[in-house]
């Protein structure tokens, strides 16, 4: 790691429709999960439910779903190694494998639920998901909207209490930042927020190969969420999922959440990060290839404050030394309109002069 990086990340302060949280109010902590992984039952993943959830628990991670394709694996029979740390658990969940590659994660419901219902129209079947998981209590997260190019912003628009998707999927064929002739998913979340649906962004791994580490694989540990909630409870998790007390992140560590006086403050400390760029597993996008195209940010950092129509209001580069155990980073509420976010990119020189980027996104503060 460069010498640039230092102690932990302090982040970021949001306002949630004229609510605000910050790490220590009410007692909340941050807990790190996926939400999207499979197993051997999936007929394409290469390990057991049980081993799947152990590597989880063995990196660190709080929580995880075991989102089978259409298949139920009920946490209370996952026999987990003992003994353990007690701060991880399992969040029941499917993912609704449904027909023409429209795929959702059902959080926190107790059952396979119906997923052969069929359209033309894509949007329709992604709208008998949502409706199909809040039904059943759950609360849903559509996933992968890029992977062949099966769902884009004006199908999302039609889809109606849709409160959750997949802003970044670390599987190699998920087309996260898009191409020439398709929208990325940023871009798709922008439109969305633009129009004034409040629609929070996922990042997941949607690991199937824990037995080999391949270009091709769809590995463990390339996304996850960082969720601010007051218990380690599936219950908890979910709702502070839904009520967007989270962020995405592909290898940046975040933490402090807080707004005030209409500035966002963000404070960056950076030995997390470097931890966390230093763990094999967690593999950045090279700048210029197939999975990240004609994106190229200078090494080191970059923040950006994006609001309404995907505008980037200010793109900073902060200069944090070494030294330093905190760096801080504010912008003005003022500034924006419909929504404000805040993206964080990490870029570290590979071999060959190639860069390689990581990520953390924050969820949008709605703006009145």
């Amino acid at each position: 790691m460069q010498n640039k990086m230092c102690s932990v990340l302090s982040l970021v302060a949001l306002l949630w429709a004229g609510q605000t949280f910050a790490l220590g109010a009410n007692k909340t902590q941050w807990y790190r999960g996926n939400t999207h992984s499979h197993t051997i039952l999936s007929g394409h993943g290469d390990t057991a439910p049980e081993q799947v959830a152990a590597w989880y628990l063995d990196h660190g991670y709080n929580f995880l779903v075991l989102s089978e394709h259409n298949k139920f694996i009920d946490p209370t029979k996952v026999v987990l190694p003992t003994p353990r740390r007690a701060d991880f658990i399992l969040v029941p969940g499917v993912e609704l494998t449904g027909k023409q590659s429209v795929h959702t994660t059902a959080l926190n419901v107790k059952k396979v639920l119906p997923w052969h219902f069929d359209h033309p129209e894509r949007w329709r079947i992604a709208a008998e998901h949502v409706r199909l998981i809040n039904e059943a209590g759950g609360k849903a997260i559509l996933n992968h909207p890029t992977w062949k190019w099966t769902l884009g912003l004006e199908d999302l628009m039609l889809v109606e209490k849709l409160e959750m998707f997949e802003l970044y999927n670390g599987a190699p064929d998920s087309h996260n930042h898009g191409d020439l002739t398709h929208d990325g998913t940023e871009k798709i979340w922008d439109g969305m927020l633009t129009a004034g649906k409040k629609v929070f962004g996922v990042a997941s791994d949607d690991a199937h190969q824990f037995q080999s580490y391949n270009p091709g694989d769809s590995n463990p540990g390339s996304g996850w969420v960082m969720v601010q909630a007051k218990e380690l409870t599936a219950d908890a998790i979910v709702k502070a999922m839904s009520e967007g007390h989270f962020y995405a992140s592909s290898g940046v560590v975040l933490s402090e959440i807080e707004k005030k006086h209409h500035q966002f403050s963000v404070v960056v400390d950076l030995a997390e990060t470097e931890k966390m760029l230093d763990k094999k597993y967690v593999v950045g996008h090279l700048q210029g290839s197939d999975s990240h195209p004609h994106i190229n940010y200078p090494a080191g950092w970059t923040v950006e404050w994006i609001s309404a129509g995907g505008k980037i209001l200010k793109s900073e580069r902060p200069t944090w030394s070494a030294k330093d155990l905190s760096g801080t980073i504010s912008f003005s509420t003022k500034e924006a309109q419909t929504y404000l976010r805040a993206k964080f990119i990490f870029v570290r020189e590979k071999k060959a002069g190639q860069k390689e980027a990581f990520y953390a996104w924050t969820q949008p503060a709605f703006l009145k």
